[in-house]
């Protein structure tokens, strides 16, 4: 049989005045950056490295998925623009190409 997480008390010396609270911690257990995240960002802000950009945040989501740490929306925004820009690079040396 199993019960019900115990309040905790907030300190304050009397069990019936302040607030309680319940067992799980309200920060994930790891809150540091992910330093691959950031690289991901910057990299695809870069026009001729943006491909970095993807390339550091496939790893950098890799890590936060395991590890729970933070820089998630870094790593996706590093992905999407250095997908962009690839694109659109591709698109135009393309349609040079077929034009010239």
């Amino acid at each position: 049989m199993t019960y019900p997480p115990q309040p905790v008390s907030s300190g304050t010396g009397d069990p019936g005045q302040g607030e309680q609270t319940y067992g799980a911690p309200a920060q994930p257990a790891n809150d540091k950056m992910n330093p691959m995240a950031i690289v991901s960002l910057v990299f695809a802000l870069t026009g001729c490295l943006s491909l970095f950009g993807i390339v550091a945040g496939v790893p950098a989501l890799r890590q936060i998925k395991q590890d729970g740490g933070r820089g998630r929306p870094l790593a996706i925004t590093g992905i999407v623009i250095g997908a962009v820009i690839n694109g659109g690079a591709l698109i135009l040396t393309g349609i040079s190409f077929l034009l010239g």
